[in-house]
């Protein structure tokens, strides 16, 4: 048995390292219940065709997809062009997971629709983060944070835990959502040290997911993971000469992938990652002339593991870094949807009198389309933004005062915030073809009479 505990001299660098092999139990115990929910979720979003390509089952444009439905790169080829399933089972199943989807946004880039009849995972796939899975084939060779990522997107998950794994603010963030973070954490820390009071709390959380009364409780693999958890914390974790190896190699891949964000300090921890491995490979040498055919197999089968450890990190990369961006975009917007229900939704009358819903008195003006041969009267939402040469850079509204400009604005703002709500109301919209706003990720009302003083669009907005 090789030890972990004598690698570093440092004891938080230590901690750290204890660390990122708990993230890699707490893995290996989801694993057993993850693959077994997602087969359950195969199960109610359908088995495929097997002839569809994902092309042909999103309409051009779809957001987060493509935008230009006149010059599209993603329905780039004459059979991959939008069309209704020929057996009338995949436009299905793309309903499906989008109802399954938390945010209604499944990850559509990571999937490949041909293989949704046989491959469970290709399901799975839509409820990661939308970039760095494509060639994900299975629940083993997806990474930590992925697998959290597709039980926090996922419906489906709610009646699995024991608590509220989506609560609403000012409720503190469920034991899965601290779990993601410490995943980020220990991926992106500057320095490469952990104390021991943070430590005691890594160890605690990931203990109390896979400890769950709900389900996990039950399942065997997450409780040899609890005990592996106990030891490793307690330092009496037996780890073999070959696991020790691509532990390291594993570490420093992850530390090399976010090399970009990391401050001198972590070069150091670097350099004693790969002066550890070299060590290692050292030792394995030295026997080389001891060894019989055997346990050549087994140094044979130390590399095929590095290697994929080095594939894996590689395909993981790109989500390390997006993570927290992602959840800052979503958060925001949130914060912006709300402002304007706040701010926009009534007409003041005054300070004394409550203010009057827009819906109940607004009337949509008459909108010509002037400079043409013919004026053309607009109607819906795809004629004020698009043209045959594709989307409008610039609009201009022109009018005499009080003929209600500023409030066609603030309408189609509200239109725009009703149709990216979860659960849209059905009401009069401004313009017809309202869901044409949903091809819009921000919308931001400027009143010019507020930014008199500024020249610069982001002050404006702020």
């Amino acid at each position: 048995m090789a030890s972990y505990t004598h690698v570093f001299a440092d004891e938080e660098t230590k901690n750290w390292f204890k660390a990122f092999i708990a993230l890699q139990i707490t893995k290996e115990g989801l694993t057993e219940f993850v693959d077994k929910e997602t087969q359950k979720i195969h199960s109610i979003v359908g088995k495929g065709c097997g002839n569809c390509f994902i092309e042909n089952l999103l309409k051009c444009p779809t957001r987060d997809i493509c935008s230009n439905q006149h010059n599209c790169n993603f329905h780039n080829a004459p059979g991959k062009q939008n069309r209704t399933c020929p057996v009338n089972v995949c436009d299905q199943i793309r309903i499906n997971i989008i109802l399954q989807h938390r945010f209604s946004r499944p990850s559509w880039k990571n999937t490949d629709a041909t293989k949704w009849n046989t491959h469970v995972w290709e399901i799975a796939k839509c409820f990661l983060h939308p970039d760095g899975y494509l060639q994900v084939t299975s629940v083993q060779n997806t990474d930590f944070n992925g697998m959290i990522n597709i039980i926090l997107n996922c419906i489906y998950f709610d009646t699995s835990f024991s608590f509220n794994i989506s609560p609403k603010h000012p409720q503190l963030p469920c034991i899965l959502t601290k779990a993601r973070q410490i995943g980020r954490d220990v991926r992106h820390t500057a320095d490469c040290k952990v104390t021991d009071v943070v430590l005691q709390d890594y160890f605690l959380t990931l203990t109390t997911l896979l400890t769950d009364s709900k389900c996990l409780s039950q399942h065997r693999s997450a409780s040899q993971a609890v005990t592996k958890l106990l030891k490793l914390q307690t330092d009496r974790l037996a780890i073999t000469q070959t696991e020790l190896s691509i532990l390291l190699h594993d570490a420093h891949q992850t530390l090399d992938q976010c090399k970009q964000v990391r401050i001198q300090a972590g070069m150091h921890i670097c350099q004693e990652l790969l002066k550890a491995l070299d060590q290692m490979k050292s030792y394995t040498n030295e026997s080389l002339i001891t060894l019989d055919e055997h346990t050549q197999r087994i140094l044979q089968r130390i590399t095929d593991a590095e290697t994929h450890a080095i594939k894996r990190i590689q395909q993981t990369g790109k989500q390390c870094m997006d993570d927290n961006y992602q959840y800052q975009e979503q958060e925001f917007l949130n914060h912006l949807v709300q402002h304007y229900k706040d701010n926009l939704s009534n007409i003041p009358l005054s300070h004394l009198v409550k203010g009057i819903d827009r819906d109940d008195f607004y009337v949509t003006p008459e909108i010509v389309v002037l400079y043409k041969e013919k004026d053309t009267r607009i109607t819906t939402y795809e004629q004020l933004f698009y043209s045959e040469q594709g989307l409008n850079r610039k609009i201009f509204i022109q009018g005499e005062p009080g003929v209600g400009k500023s409030t066609l604005a603030i309408n189609v703002v509200l239109d725009w915030v009703n149709q990216i709500s979860v659960s849209p109301k059905n009401k009069k919209t401004t313009l017809e073809h309202e869901e044409t706003l949903k091809h819009f990720d921000f919308i931001f009302f400027v009143s010019m009479c507020n930014s008199a003083n500024e020249r610069e669009l982001v002050k404006m907005i702020k």
